[in-house]
């Protein structure tokens, strides 16, 4: 997902995901061209698998991530890229 949506930011939305029991486990990736402020990492930590950079990430990184959800037991990552 993007970091910023047009009606509410990613944060909202993963907190709106988190707060539901039916979509608790939803891995989220969040994918942005955006710098992510302090307070946007502290956030999103624990709360998502991964944070990416458009720039850093390629199509086959993203692909090889997508193939890699299987294998994760958990929604909750790192939120740091990891």
């Amino acid at each position: 997902m993007e970091l910023l949506l047009p009606d509410m930011t990613a944060l909202e939305v993963v907190s709106r995901l988190r707060a539901e029991p039916t979509t608790a486990s939803v891995p989220v990736l969040v994918l942005t061209a955006q710098d992510l402020a302090a307070d946007d990492k502290r956030a999103l930590n624990g709360q998502v698998l991964a944070v990416l950079r458009k720039a850093d990430a390629g199509r086959i990184d993203l692909l090889h991530w997508m193939a890699s959800l299987s294998a994760v037991p958990s929604h909750r990552g790192s939120g740091d890229g990891g």
